[in-house]
């Protein structure tokens, strides 16, 4: 024991060391390449240009020590560097490394980022046997086997654990400060469960870490860039699922859930806000934590000294739920969430009034989104069978009650005929000033087979919104009545009416009228 606690500060200070001289070698390297971040006056918070070489710097040193241990550890730090799983550990460390460059780089979609990050999580869970099997549960409880949904489970925890502390990356010693912190509690959990490989891997990672916030701290000299923040989070996802937080016969995921806890909130708390305003998950804005505590004055270095706090008391709790049938800490989190969220709320990061009204508002859309969908679906099975160009329009008509408009027309102009098709459905109650100012209307064009046959009008005045899915909706009604009416045109021409009087033809026959 006493071994280990020399060996584990040796580490720590000789990481410590070699980051802080491999550092401002990277910086320099970073601006040649010109690998580096340009403000943008809106999220990113810094007014200069700045290296990017955060990532950089934790693959050199990182490698440097792997080397240095390989040749001199001897007896003394009996850790495998050539076992499958350390081969897979550090395979994933470039894979996350060279997909972070390219991103600084390039700024790729966030589809292609998690495609590849996906691929190297089934890569991992099969070859590497990262994987987490089973999960401990508070208040005494035997823990729960996940059998099946052990892959799902791993795949997402590694994912979420990568992008969580990606998207906490925006501001000056931010994401680098509070991985350091995680790292450390993980190394402490790791020390008390003996547990040597991921023991002395997050203490070298840790003082990896701590030399990079020496430069990252405000005012940053450089910063971790994707390749960085994307490399701690794995780091943080592996090293959790290597043994550092393995029981006798469980695999318990809580301590580095409640370390993470900064993170995994403000990410729920920006994926929950952007999908409220129907915003895409990837878009930026400025209700990050960060954010609204500057806003409130704080400079750049109190938030970041605020936060670390914060994870300091989160990894407190985290120790204390590895301590056996301590559910009282497990019941300080509960109470922690609840405050976080009302302070969310309150601080304007997140709004539960817009946030339930979104929920209602869906809730709707999909009951008249799916009942439009079965009407539609009716509509252009009708319409093959019909016999009538009466029966193709009564059919269209019927689904165009369904998806909320307010008057439908259809005009032909073959060069032989010349026909109007018309019908209108209004509330008397509405104003037509109002209708007037909050009205669309969208004119598409009839043809199949080379053919114009003529345009298809849909208007509505105002009133109730319509279904989300109108164009693609109409756009299936375009098609169907399309195809039939040149069938007929072609089979049946005498079933053409030169005109067709709505008020007769429809609203006395389909009960319309108001």
């Amino acid at each position: 024991m006493n071994d280990s606690v020399y060996i584990v500060f040796i580490l720590l200070f000789s990481s410590f060391v070699l980051s802080i001289f491999v550092n401002p070698l990277m910086i320099l390297f970073a601006k040649k390449i010109r690998l580096v971040d340009n403000p943008d006056g809106y999220r990113k918070i810094h007014v200069e240009q700045t290296p990017l070489s955060g990532g950089l710097s934790i693959v050199i040193s990182s490698l440097i020590i792997v080397i240095v241990l390989q040749v001199w550890h001897g007896d003394l730090i009996s850790i495998d560097l050539y076992s499958k799983k350390a081969l897979f550990f550090w395979f994933g460390c470039i894979v996350i490394f060279i997909l972070g460059l390219v991103d600084d780089y390039k700024d790729l979609r966030p589809k292609v980022k998690l495609s590849v990050q996906f691929t190297l999580a089934l890569l991992l869970y099969f070859g590497g046997g990262f994987s987490i099997e089973r999960i401990s549960l508070p208040f005494g409880l035997d823990p729960l086997d996940l059998a099946w949904l052990s892959l799902p489970f791993t795949i997402f925890w590694i994912l979420a654990v990568i992008n969580a502390v990606n998207l906490l990356d925006g501001m000056d010693g931010l994401a680098g400060g509070v991985g350091f912190l995680v790292m450390l509690t993980l190394a402490i959990v790791s020390f008390l469960y003996q547990r040597q490989e991921s023991l002395f891997i997050a203490v070298i990672l840790a003082g990896i870490i701590a030399g990079f916030l020496l430069y990252n701290f405000n005012p940053a000299k450089c910063f971790l860039g994707d390749s960085g923040s994307m490399l701690i989070g794995y780091f943080i996802a592996i090293i959790s699922l290597w043994g550092a937080l393995k029981g006798p016969a469980t695999v318990s995921l809580f301590v580095p859930i409640v370390c993470l806890g900064l993170p995994v909130f403000d990410t729920s708390l920006a994926i929950l806000r952007r999908w409220s305003k129907g915003l895409p998950l990837s878009a930026a804005d400025r209700k990050h934590i960060h954010h609204v505590l500057l806003e409130m004055g704080f400079s750049q270095k109190k938030v970041a000294l605020i936060l670390y706090c914060f994870t300091a008391v989160l990894g407190g709790i985290g120790l204390l739920i590895t301590a056996e049938k301590n559910s009282l800490a497990f019941i300080i989190i509960v109470i922690i969430v609840f405050l976080a969220i009302a302070i969310a709320n309150f601080s304007g990061m997140i709004d539960m009034k817009a946030l339930k009204g979104k929920l209602k508002e869906d809730y709707q859309e999909n009951k008249l989104k799916n009942k439009a969908a079965v009407e539609v679906e009716k509509a252009t099975h009708l319409m093959g069978s019909a016999e009538s160009v009466e029966g193709l329009w009564e059919s269209m008509v019927l689904s165009c009650k369904v998806l909320k408009v307010d008057r439908v027309s259809v005009e032909i102009t073959l060069t032989d005929l010349i026909c109007n098709y018309n019908w209108q459905y209004k509330d008397n109650t509405s104003s037509d000033v109002v209708a007037s100012l909050d009205s669309w209307s969208l004119f598409v064009s009839l043809h199949t087979k080379g053919v114009l046959l003529g345009e298809l009008h849909v208007w509505k005045e105002g009133g109730e919104t319509p279904i989300r899915e109108i164009t693609v909706m109409i756009q299936k009604l375009r098609v169907s009545f399309s195809e039939n009416f040149y069938r007929i045109y072609n089979e049946k021409p005498t079933n053409i009416p030169k005109l067709i009087d709505t008020d007769i033809a429809l609203k006395k026959n389909l009960g319309f009228e108001k």
